[in-house]
């Protein structure tokens, strides 16, 4: 599955060692900036909930019709401002300034974080 492999090829990327938390017992809030068909945000939750996550938050500002009711019974809580039923729905329409982040653009973002 192409999605299931960007994603090992990301983890592998943006995060080379073991996590230093653990999610066993807690509530993992997942946020997404758009989700066009949900299945990005399917593999998360369900790596979330294999980690020992007990409640599972989704927050988005948009999402397509189809996304939505995808996601909603898959998590405990959904935060989701604009849901759009237009076809066809491309995240990038619900905002003035877009652009993909790169690889290096992501790494360099998460640095700063250590």
């Amino acid at each position: 599955n192409e999605v299931l492999a960007e994603i090992e090829r990301r983890k592998a990327l943006y995060c080379p060692q073991p996590a230093l938390y653990s999610l066993e017992g807690k509530t993992a809030i997942i946020t997404d900036d758009g989700l066009a068909s949900g299945y990005t945000m399917v593999a998360a939750i369900k790596s979330v909930e294999r980690q020992g996550a007990t409640r599972v938050v989704v927050a988005s500002p948009v999402a397509s019709g189809k996304a939505y009711s995808l996601i909603k019974p898959m998590c405990d809580y959904m935060a989701c401002i604009v849901v759009s039923h237009s076809y066809p729905f491309w995240v990038a329409s619900f905002y003035g300034c877009w652009h993909d982040l790169t690889d290096e653009e992501v790494n360099g973002y998460l640095k700063k974080l250590q």
